[in-house]
This record gives structure tokens, C-alpha cells and sequence, in this order.
């Protein structure tokens, strides 16, 4: 997926960092037009430390199947119905992260969520619920939490397919 320097977009204060990803190749392209029924467009994650960020979400996030591409100022991820950005804020304010809130992303088993889990222990996250089932979520999936480098709070969940 190429990133693309333009003058002006519709990508949410891109004119703020000088990229975008194209307009006609951007997997969200078709949500913008009504094309899809997704909820998201796109996620901003903010960080004051855009190496420790992208060492973090390239190695989680490829376990997930999701190739970053760098930006001057952060990471895109792009997917099929949205993105997920880790940049630092287009105000040029240091980035917080916020108590109560917590990014959850799609694993598609169990193997998935605790290599998810280890690439970020492995990679500047620290650990806030290790993999296993949580009689919580609906249906009982199968999670596992971490902290990125900046603490946001972060989980990969799985669909319950049985014991493990």
C-alpha cells in the first residue's frame, strides 16, 4: 500500500504530518463512501517515541497480519475496513494515554493471541493480563493484554473454539 505525500486530503489532519495513503488504493477508501458497514475508519494511537513505537507495533502487529509503513512522524497499518496509525500528535503536544480505554484487536486463534502476546513483551510492551480465557468477554475468548511503550493499553482477542 503506498503512502503518498499530498497538499490536502480527507485522512483525519494529514496535512499536519505531509502523508496519506492514496485515496483510491486506501483499504478505508470505500467505508468513506458508504461501501462497507465498518464503524471505524481509522484508529490514532499517539507517541513521544516513534522507534520504541514502531519496534512495538511492527513485531505485534505482523503477528496479527498487518505490515506497517513507516511515515516521517509514525507507522500506518493499514487493513481492509480501516487503519490503525501510531504517530506523534499533529499538535505537536507530548501523546497520553488514557485510563479506562483499551485498543482491542482480532486474532484468529489462540497460537495467534500468545504470539501476539510474546512479541510484545519481546519488543519494549510490558504485560497487563497474560493469554488465557476471560469469562468477562462474550462468549468467554480467548485474550491477552500489554502496555505499549507510551501505555496505552492494548489486548488481542480470539473467538472461543474449545478448551485449550
Amino acid at each position: 500500500m503506498p503512502i503518498c505525500p499530498i497538499e490536502h486530503s480527507f485522512f483525519h489532519k494529514a496535512e499536519n504530518f505531509g502523508y496519506v495513503i492514496a485515496e483510491s488504493r486506501a483499504p478505508f477508501a470505500g467505508s468513506l463512501r458508504g461501501e462497507t458497514n465498518t464503524m471505524f475508519n481509522h484508529v490514532f494511537v499517539g507517541t513521544n517515541d516513534v522507534a520504541a513505537a514502531r519496534k512495538f507495533y511492527n513485531a505485534t502487529m505482523t503477528v496479527l497480519g498487518h505490515a506497517g509503513h513507516d511515515m516521517p512522524h509514525g507507522t500506518a497499518y493499514p487493513s481492509e475496513h480501516g487503519s490503525f496509525v501510531v504517530a506523534t500528535p499533529a499538535n505537536g503536544e507530548a501523546a497520553t494515554c488514557m485510563n479506562g480505554f483499551t485498543f482491542g484487536f482480532r486474532a484468529a486463534d489462540y497460537d495467534q493471541v500468545e504470539a501476539w502476546h510474546a512479541a510484545g513483551l519481546a519488543n519494549g510492551g510490558t504485560d497487563a493480563g497474560a493469554p488465557g480465557f476471560r469469562e468477562n468477554s462474550p462468549g468467554n475468548m480467548y485474550g491477552a493484554y500489554l502496555r505499549d511503550p507510551d501505555g496505552h493499553k492494548l489486548c488481542a482477542y480470539a473467538v472461543n473454539t474449545g478448551p485449550r
